[in-house]
């Protein structure tokens, strides 16, 4: 009984670090998806469950860099992403976002980028600056809502990438640029990112306040595309 004890005690005390790492959900979420996998091998955010073999101070490499760890694991990896997601968690410190969510219903297998869960709507971003083909967004549509049990969705595509004024026809150059020097993905343009992120803000808070007020079952907004 003592021995049953201690290993109790201490995974007690291994999930209070996990949760004070990520801040999501409770230490029985936690216990069902360790069960669930039943290894060890796995990375330690209960979000997450894709098998790694390398971790980095128990998380798979793409938490390690989203939990706000050391960005020496890649100099490239998934540089625009943190980039939105440090500027987000400034402006909503006490909201839980959901980073690369798996959407799997049917033929669509699909992660989004960021996905913000409240009482009335599930607000989605998805970061690209490609259109997406109607046939696919219709079955996308179909099983975002599946997932979403009954809130509505809005669905925000955000580009950092070039495109074309509509109003001007005036191409806008994109926010990113990759060294010469190093090869690293650096910002190429301070204004324009910080304008397109503010902008991002101001469509998700114009969404969180008419979320009472929202009738369509899935809502799409594209932000600085053609």
């Amino acid at each position: 009984m003592l021995i049953l004890y201690i290993f109790i005690l201490f995974k007690m005390l291994h999930i209070n670090e996990v949760k004070s790492r990520f801040n999501k959900g409770s230490s029985s979420n936690y216990w069902l998806h360790k069960l669930k996998k039943n290894e060890d091998d796995y990375c330690d955010n209960y979000n997450c469950s894709i098998k790694h073999r390398v971790k980095f101070d128990g998380l798979c490499k793409n938490c390690y860099i989203f939990s706000g760890q050391s960005s020496l694991v890649s100099t490239n990896f998934r540089t625009k992403e943190v980039k939105v997601i440090e500027y987000l968690r400034i402006f909503y410190p006490n909201m839980i976002w959901n980073i690369d969510k798996m959407i799997d219903r049917g033929a669509i297998h699909k992660k989004i980028d960021f996905m913000l869960e409240l009482d009335k709507i599930v607000i989605m971003i998805e970061l690209g600056k490609y259109q997406m083909d109607p046939t696919y967004e219709d079955e996308r549509s179909i099983a975002l809502l599946e997932y979403a049990n009954n809130k509505k969705i809005v669905f925000l595509r955000f580009n950092m990438e070039s495109y074309m004024e509509k109003s001007s026809k005036k191409l806008i150059e994109s926010c990113w640029e990759i060294s010469e020097k190093s090869g690293c993905i650096l910002v190429k343009d301070n204004d324009e990112m910080d304008f397109r992120l503010e902008e991002l803000v101001k469509e998700i808070n114009y969404w969180i306040e008419e979320q009472e007020n929202i009738e369509d079952n899935i809502t799409i907004s594209r932000l600085f595309f053609n």
